[in-house]
């Protein structure tokens, strides 16, 4: 009887192992690192050229993704990012595209963030990858209501805020009233706290800089152990809040390895910029040169550079017409195409985000704009085949004049149109 029992007690437990071996291989098969998606501009074939410079090698464990939210009241992405996650290295890269950025486009309103009213997510990813000179991997589309979420769920953040900001906006049930100096922040107030930008000197640029500061605290507030048991509430959120093109069990990998990060390895950037004005639209414009030097020391996953030739910078020049690197201007009847820019080597220098305001800007003083509201008027940008007549941005203050040498000038082999 004794041996009887003894026998279903290892079969029992047999059963038991087999059953375990089962899960955990389904568990690995599940929660797996993603695949690299194939580039589209980039070549598969060593030797071959793509843009005029060779990508074929790329890093291991070394990730990209878009990080776009896409509640600004008009069809349009309120924030834009690039982030790069180097998994072996443990380094996390974010660096912001001002949603200003003029880009070279057919349609009136040459802002990035038009590009995913026009064609959603695909077509700001095509857009992207013409002023960092690769595309990214993954994307990662995030409702605002996740913020909310992720702040309520790890019992919400303290942070330093930089300014008094109090706007009301009935039409948008939209009411910010936060007091400058640190707070404990909850969720609704934390997304006050990011969408506003009106109260600052600079408008959108100081608006990306207290964004940075504040996912800075967030992440690291996250990090700490007592929020490592709130995994699946957090998973939760994401399936309801987050639209991405990674699986499911891709993002429980990455929020494994992201659990293993330190907050000192993660570092924020913006894009080198200028502010100017083209037909009474505000515009932020691309330094081409120390664009090519952060991209190559944050975001490109290659090993090989990114250099010009793979690059579409749009420029305003002193005498108000626009200029594109490539040659070519989209969308503009007078303009013309003359010979393509000979490509600019990036340097190979690493550049050190500043602790207070972890950003690698060249942003001359804008003038200053209005207290308000974050949400710009409606620009609900469409394709035209001829150009539309554009609309004067009622909120935007004429900016500084615009540079007469230098990236934002344009330079022989440039395309304008006035």
């Amino acid at each position: 009887m004794k041996k009887k029992k003894m026998k279903k007690g290892v079969i029992a437990l047999i059963a038991v192992a087999a059953l375990l071996v089962v899960c955990l291989a389904a568990y690995a098969v599940f929660v797996r690192a993603p695949e690299i998606p194939g580039d589209p501009t980039v070549s598969d074939n060593p030797g071959d050229e793509t843009g005029g410079n060779v990508l074929s090698d790329r890093k291991d464990k070394f990730y990209t993704f878009l990080l776009c939210g896409t509640d600004d009241g008009n069809g349009n992405t309120d924030t834009i990012m690039v982030a790069s996650y180097d998994v072996e290295n443990q380094k996390l890269n974010i660096v912001s595209v001002p949603r200003d950025t003029m880009i070279n486009v057919s349609w009136s309103i040459k802002k990035i963030n038009s590009a995913y009213g026009v064609g959603g997510v695909e077509r700001l990813e095509e857009e992207l990858s013409k002023i960092i000179g690769f595309h990214v991997d993954y994307y990662i589309k995030v409702d605002l209501e996740a913020f909310v979420k992720v702040v309520d769920t790890i019992g919400g953040v303290d942070f330093d805020v930089p300014i008094n900001m109090n706007y009301d906006d009935p039409t948008q049930n939209l009411h910010i009233h936060i007091d400058k100096g640190m707070q404990h922040l909850t969720g609704e107030e934390a997304i006050g706290v990011v969408r506003f930008r009106k109260g600052y000197p600079d408008a959108d640029l100081g608006r990306i800089k207290t964004q940075q500061a504040f996912l800075k605290a967030v992440a690291e507030q996250t990090l700490r152990i007592g929020n490592l048991t709130k995994i699946r509430q957090f998973a939760e959120i994401f399936s309801e809040y987050v639209d991405s093109d990674l699986s499911v069990g891709n993002m429980i990998w990455f929020g494994q390895q992201f659990m293993k990060l330190d907050s000192e390895d993660i570092s924020f950037y913006t894009l080198p910029n200028s502010t100017g004005t083209f037909r009474n639209q505000s515009y932020v414009t691309l330094h081409e040169d120390e664009l090519l030097t952060l991209v190559n020391a944050t975001l490109n996953p290659y090993y090989e550079d990114i250099t010009a030739s793979r690059l579409d910078i749009m420029s305003i020049l002193s005498n108000g017409s626009l200029s594109s690197s490539t040659g070519t201007l989209n969308g503009d009847g007078s303009a013309h195409t003359t010979a393509k820019p000979t490509a600019t080597p990036s340097v190979s220098e690493t550049p050190t985000p500043t602790e207070e305001t972890p950003e690698m800007t060249a942003t001359p003083t804008a003038t200053p704009e209005p207290s308000g509201e974050p949400a710009e008027p409606s620009e609900e940008p469409t394709e035209p085949s001829t150009e539309p007549t554009e609309t004067p941005a009622p909120t935007e203050a004429s900016a500084e004049p615009t540079p007469t040498s230098g990236p934002a000038a344009g330079g022989s082999g440039s395309t304008t149109a006035s």
